[in-house]
């Protein structure tokens, strides 16, 4: 759907693709490489609609790697992403899924691994850390398996830093 070369702005590495719905309907993609970028798509998902924007972090002492994630708890916006090769997992706020998004805190820390990307996804309730690493026999930076955590949300609306456990999730939210 983007191309270097051909279409403006897609950045240096037009790469980890990731599509929010909002709300309302509206579809964004997500996606780049040191620089992230946003894209509003059409209903059919597979068409742009309008230009590639450059996603604006006020970061601090922090920098985009890669991997760009947005979700929404609360009416607030939280845009999480690695910082980079290793990295760790971060997440910035926001009013709105174009931004711009404050530099909020660490959710997950450096893996002994080249890099580190996350999905965070609500399931009845419960929001859940999916991450990648080297978990398993014979596992290293090109050949990862997926870990996952619970991932909470503190009143005051910032993430608790997830620590990595050798367990994982004991228990799935149930349907009821």
């Amino acid at each position: 759907m983007i191309e270097k070369g051909r279409d403006e702005n897609a950045g240096d590495g037009p790469i980890d693709p990731f599509v929010f719905i909002d709300d309302n309907g509206q579809i964004y993609m997500y996606f780049g490489t040191r620089v992230p970028k946003m894209v509003k798509l059409k209903p059919d998902m597979v068409t742009t609609d309008g230009p590639i924007k450059n996603v604006k972090i006020a970061l601090g002492k922090k920098t985009y790697g890669e991997a760009p994630w947005l979700h929404k708890h609360n009416g607030v916006y939280y845009f999480s992403f690695s910082t980079g090769w290793p990295g760790q997992i971060v997440y910035a706020v926001g009013k709105s899924p174009l931004g711009p998004f404050t530099y909020g805190g660490v959710v997950f820390d450096f893996l002994k691994i080249s890099t580190n990307h996350q999905a965070i996804l609500n399931y009845h309730g419960q929001r859940y850390l999916f991450y990648h690493d080297n978990l398993l026999p014979g596992g290293g930076n090109h050949k990862r398996s997926i870990g996952m955590e619970y991932l909470h949300h503190n009143p005051d609306g910032s993430i608790s830093q997830v620590v990595k456990t050798l367990r994982g999730v004991s228990e799935v939210a149930s349907v009821k």
